[in-house]
């Protein structure tokens, strides 16, 4: 699974460093309208993506006032300082192998349920928007944060009991269905259909960036 790196920044003092002027990026960044829009499209009724359930999860998150003791304030001021703060989840270095993880299943006051909503999984997904930049001074060879879908797992039923299965590409353009001991030949259009509980993506080589697996030239024409 992927690294995550959680952080907290105050917004009590101005950026006087290069890596001042990063976190101030990061957890402060200007276009929040995108947030929004994915958050109304993932709680609606209509269906959502695997881009919008990432660009919710990676949202800055304000702790409200008086949650977070400024530091650099209480070093300043010689008492605890408490300010307003921002928090944020993003992910710091991608996997080779990447799996994402579809919440199914949820509490509600009528007790546990399986959440029956199609998110759309793409063949090709760029981690870029969801991942920390570059940080002033890190150094290494720089890697691709672009990624082929090569499976994903489905479960049938509900909360009393259910079956998995699971749809792997197991060649350019060649999907197959495994449910238990049993195996046939599916296709890209019926796996956009499927509602995904766990999908599997490889990384792309960097000087792949025009790449496009297989799959999706087949889920094209759906």
């Amino acid at each position: 699974d992927e690294d995550e790196d959680e952080e907290e920044e105050m917004d009590c003092s101005p950026a006087t460093s290069s890596l001042e002027n990063f976190y101030e990026k990061v957890f402060f960044e200007k276009k929040m309208t995108d947030y929004a829009t994915a958050a109304k499209t993932l709680l609606g009724a209509s269906s959502t993506s695997v881009q919008d359930a990432l660009k919710v999860f990676t949202a800055p998150e304000s702790l409200g006032d008086g949650n977070y003791i400024c530091m650099h304030c209480t070093q300043q001021n010689g008492d605890i300082t408490r300010t307003k703060a921002r928090k944020r989840v993003l992910v710091d270095k991608c996997p080779e192998t990447l799996t994402i993880h579809l919440k199914r299943f949820e509490a509600t006051a009528r007790g546990f349920q399986k959440v029956g909503k199609h998110v759309r999984v793409p063949f090709t997904l760029d981690m870029q928007p969801f991942c920390i930049p570059p940080r002033p001074g890190d150094g290494g060879a720089p890697q691709s944060r672009r990624y082929g879908l090569t499976g994903i797992v489905v479960h049938s039923g509900g909360m009393g009991g259910g079956h998995y299965v699971a749809y792997t590409l197991r060649g350019p353009g060649r999907w197959y269905y495994f449910s238990d001991r049993s195996f046939s030949s599916s296709s890209a259009p019926d796996v956009t259909k499927k509602q995904a509980y766990l999908c599997f993506y490889k990384r792309l080589p960097l000087d792949d960036d025009a790449h496009e697996p297989a799959a999706a030239a087949s889920a094209a024409a759906c």
